[in-house]
């Protein structure tokens, strides 16, 4: 689609442009390549952004675990403290170590000998051995771990490592693959595809097959969610680089399309300035002759060729100098009440005769009731004459042309109507633009500058109105003006509408 775009704005225009319409497509894909590769660079950098957040994530999650596990057995090991008892030989003998398991305070005697000092933790995991040794007092894994504390230890230590997102855990079986303990309940499907586990009592002499097993549902969201703000702004940045070099490229289109409707422009001013500069060239040329000058009809048909001539030439340099005026915005509107049926009645007078001498009609329709506005006459004059004159024009067939107002308590509208050869449809978005004209057929029928139609609209325009065209080939076209009505209009302005006039 882009490709299509940029061949569309720029190819066609090769054969103006030559070599450098070539450099500004290859600049165009060289840029278009590269943002290519920065979108690409981003999208990379923010999956491995989040790669990097997952196992950072992993890795907290696995340390609190190991921290569960080793909390479950410490707290097994204090447990025991409490039960072992250090007492001295009667003798004074190295110290014969009493264990006392459930509760229970008898010696034994025989079974390990420890010096007085030992430490109470040491005693605590050989006491622990022995029992797993021995077969004494031997527990099973539901009495061994805590389940009412099991919450509170795996929040904890959860907390410690900064994570704070909902989790679920349970004690699984790994020889049997049923669960303990399971929080929340129904978790174990889930719990099971879970890669964060640890062995429990890691320490014992015999591991029994037992893991500690956390997930956590929502830590994909948590990760993409902490990376809204970096992503969005990379997208917000990507998409003003991309916009800028989309208006970039628009620009150049425009820039090149108006140049060619400049030279259009150029060359159609030097033919119509080619024109009268010969006939002058050829009357002045007459008037050197002696025969003309003692003819007094050949005098007087040269100064009425020189006038005429001069008078074109004049007008021509008048429109032209008046849209350079209109687009520094150096024309001031002369604003005064007048009655817009009557600017259109003298418009429509200029153009009769021209309609007749082809068989046509003008007619003007008068509708609106409220007509008398603040308007720059010679402005409209000059507005009006640029639509009737392209409705005579711009017609291969006999002229039938139509004015006609109506209004409402807003606005009034002028529409003016014609049954000439119509505007393409892929030209009528366009036809108010400066120097732009349509299809090369009309511009070798009909020569122009390609200036009436935005000079209408300039004019339109700064008397806070609007104009619409509609319009289909060889069936004629529709010009629609609409403009502003004073809010409280005099009784004055009320003017009764007539019957169609000639």
């Amino acid at each position: 689609m882009v490709k299509k775009w940029i061949f569309r704005s720029f190819l066609s225009y090769d054969a103006l442009m030559g070599p450098d319409a070539k450099r500004l497509i290859a600049v165009t894909g060289l840029i278009s390549i590269s943002l290519a590769g920065l979108i690409l660079v981003q999208a990379l950098l923010l999956e491995q952004t989040y790669q990097q957040k997952l196992s950072l994530f992993r890795r907290n999650a696995e340390t609190a675990l190991l921290g569960i596990v080793e909390k479950l057995e410490t707290r097994e090991t204090l447990e025991r403290l409490v039960d072992v008892k250090v007492r001295p030989s009667p003798d004074g003998s190295p110290a014969r170590t009493g264990l006392g398991l459930g509760g229970k305070t008898e010696a034994r005697t025989g079974d390990v000998s420890i010096p007085i000092s030992a430490d109470p933790v040491l005693m605590a995991r050989i006491d622990k051995i022995l029992d797993q040794t021995l077969g004494r007092g031997k527990k099973t894994m539901a009495d061994r771990i805590p389940m009412t504390e099991m919450d509170g230890i795996v929040r904890a230590m959860l907390r410690n490592q900064k994570i704070e997102i909902n989790s679920a855990y349970g004690i699984l079986r790994t020889d049997t693959g049923e669960f303990l303990h399971a929080v929340p309940s129904g978790s174990e499907d889930m719990l099971r595809a879970s890669g964060i586990r640890a062995r429990l009592y890691p320490h014992d002499l015999t591991p029994e097959p037992y893991e500690l097993v956390l997930d956590f549902p929502g830590q994909k969201k948590a990760i993409l969610s902490g990376m809204i703000l970096p992503a969005a702004a990379a997208l917000v940045f990507l998409g003003i680089t991309v916009g800028c070099f989309a208006v970039t490229l628009s620009a150049l289109a425009g820039q090149r399309k108006f140049a060619s409707r400049l030279t259009d422009f150029i060359n159609a001013m030097a033919h119509a300035f080619k024109t009268p500069l010969s006939t002058l060239n050829l009357a002045g040329a007459a008037l050197s002759h002696e025969n003309v000058l003692r003819d007094e009809q050949q005098l007087v048909r040269c100064g009425r060729i020189i006038l005429e001539e001069s008078g074109r030439m004049r007008r021509h340099a008048e429109r032209i100098l008046e849209m350079t005026a209109l687009e520094k915005k150096d024309s001031v509107l002369a604003l005064r009440p007048v009655d817009i049926h009557q600017i259109l009645g003298r418009a429509i007078e200029r153009f009769i005769p021209e309609a007749e001498k082809r068989g046509g009609t003008i007619r003007l329709i008068r509708g609106a009731s409220m007509t008398r506005l603040d308007l720059d006459e010679l402005h409209w004059q000059g507005a009006l004459d640029n639509l009737l004159d392209n409705a005579i024009r711009y017609n291969r067939r006999t002229p039938e042309i139509s004015v006609t107002t109506s209004g409402t308590a807003r606005n009034l509208r002028i529409v003016v109507r014609d049954n000439g050869n119509g505007i393409p449809a892929r030209d009528l978005r366009r036809v108010f633009e400066k120097y732009y004209r349509v299809s090369q057929g009309l511009r070798q029928e009909t020569p122009g500058f390609g200036l009436g139609l935005s000079y209408v609209r300039w004019v339109i325009e700064a008397h806070g109105g609007s104009v619409r065209v509609r319009s289909r080939l060889d069936e004629g076209s529709e010009f629609e003006i609409d403009l502003p009505l004073p809010r409280r209009p005099s009784p004055k302005n009320a003017l009764k509408a007539g019957e169609p006039e000639p």
